[in-house]
């Protein structure tokens, strides 16, 4: 007569698959406030180099400007 080895019964079965479940959610639960996390740092320095990229190109028109007036009002009174 052979011997059980193992008896494994559905109810074995389904708490391993819910077990498994939980684990999962837990691991997509924590993945998503990872993503939050890394998302937000990402915003936030985005918003610092958009503003440090506008800054620089007012200061640069600004400049282009002074430099073509000046210019035209130096060659304007050489020209007379």
């Amino acid at each position: 007569m052979a011997k059980t080895f193992i008896k494994i019964t559905n109810q074995d079965i389904y708490k391993i698959i819910v077990d498994n479940n939980v684990k999962l959610e837990d691991r997509l639960i924590c993945m998503d406030k990872k993503n939050d996390e890394a998302h937000k740092k990402l915003e936030a320095q985005a918003i610092i180099t958009n503003g440090k990229v506008k800054l620089n190109k007012w200061m640069v028109t600004t400049a282009i400007t002074l430099v073509l007036v000046t210019l035209g009002f130096l060659f304007n009174h050489i020209a007379r």
